[in-house]
């Protein structure tokens, strides 16, 4: 995802209104506030190897350099998996995904993966860390596991299904395991209280 994009992703959810129709003193108040607040990261065309080491560099930059305490890993399958001669995909999946565990805890910051699940067929299950490719860590090392799955109800209106599947703290989150409905407005990007089309007209 370009910069500029998620730029302006952050104008519709802050702002409530796209980038380029922000005023000159809207738009500067904006800037500051991002630039004080986020840090993007992605990967470059050159000959470097975006593996688990250029990650944990990166993680470490960001939050010694930048404090930042929430770090977003978009996708996990953009990385380059290379496990060691012999050693199988699940074994090393479960050593990265430790790793990141053991970064997060000697940084104390909280590093959140997005992982895509592997090719489901027709169901209506939303996927959990079982159904992410190569290996059950992503269903077992997690403190937390969230899934956003689109859905449709019984007249083919479209809602997202946010399904938390895992919490080893509850305390500490403030919820439990359970599943609820929401809608999300293309127009601000942002997630509500889910309302059929027809009802939202009324």
């Amino acid at each position: 995802t370009h910069p500029y994009e998620l730029r302006d992703h952050l104008a519709l959810i802050r702002c409530g209104k796209p980038f380029d129709s922000l005023d000159r003193d809207t738009r500067e108040r904006f800037l500051a506030s991002v630039d004080q607040r986020f840090r993007i990261v992605h990967r470059t065309f050159d000959d470097v190897a975006h593996r688990i080491g250029w990650l944990e560099e990166m993680v470490y930059s960001l939050a010694v350099r930048d404090g930042c305490k929430l770090i977003v890993v978009d996708p996990w399958n953009e990385l380059e998996h290379l496990p060691e001669p012999g050693e199988s995909m699940t074994n090393y999946i479960n050593w990265a995904l430790q790793r990141m565990r053991q970064i997060a805890e000697a940084l104390e910051v909280h590093i959140a993966i997005v992982a895509h699940p592997k090719k489901m067929g027709e169901t209506f299950k939303p996927p959990t860390g079982y159904d992410v490719a190569d290996s059950a860590a992503f269903f077992n090392k997690p403190s937390l596991g969230v899934t956003v799955h689109q859905r449709e109800d019984d007249d083919g209106e479209p809602y997202v299904e946010l399904s938390v599947w895992k919490v080893r703290n509850r305390r500490l989150y403030g919820f439990y395991k359970g599943r609820t409905k929401v809608s999300f407005d293309i127009t601000t990007q942002t997630y509500g209280p889910y309302q059929r089309a027809h009802e939202a007209a009324e």
